[in-house]
């Protein structure tokens, strides 16, 4: 039997990845450069920021309120 997780085109962010955005997007199986958004599975490049995911939520998804983990604004 295959858990539900094996389904999936991505695989969740480490756990030291500290920004909110990861619980949208998870590294694509075939390409650590690559994330994928679990909402619409749309690939983004991934170069070491979040600022690409977060403008894709924003634009494709409406979804706007967005910080880290510990409650301060991402820059």
């Amino acid at each position: 039997m295959t858990s539900m997780a094996d389904d999936l085109p991505f695989r969740n962010a480490p756990a030291k990845y500290k920004s909110k955005v990861w619980a949208h997007f998870g590294f694509a199986k075939h390409n650590h450069k690559t994330v994928i958004c679990a909402h619409c599975m749309a690939e983004l490049k991934y170069v070491g920021g979040t600022t690409n995911m977060s403008t894709h939520l924003s634009r494709h998804h409406k979804i706007t309120e967005i910080g880290s983990k510990s409650g301060m604004p991402e820059t």
